[in-house]
């Protein structure tokens, strides 16, 4: 897994408001799929996804906020 440095830190974590990344859009935001058995998981209350829950993330740093979705792509947060 590839290493945060401070820098990256700070370009993908900025301060929220409102919930939301103050320079972010959820358009802009990369989208990380998560098997349906992943989804139902967050839909229950889980606050985390597991790694072999994952059906796609890409290239995407660790710490990044992304848009996390369904198998089928719907939005779940």
């Amino acid at each position: 897994m590839p290493r945060v440095t401070e820098a990256d830190a700070r370009r993908g974590m900025d301060r929220l408001e409102n919930g939301r990344p103050e320079n972010a859009a959820a358009g802009d935001l990369p989208e990380v799929r998560v098997s349906s058995r992943g989804a139902g998981r967050l839909q229950g209350g889980h606050v985390w996804v597991y790694r072999s829950d994952l059906e796609s993330s890409g290239d995407i740093a660790a710490g990044a906020l992304v848009r996390v979705a369904d198998h089928r792509g719907k939005a779940l947060g």
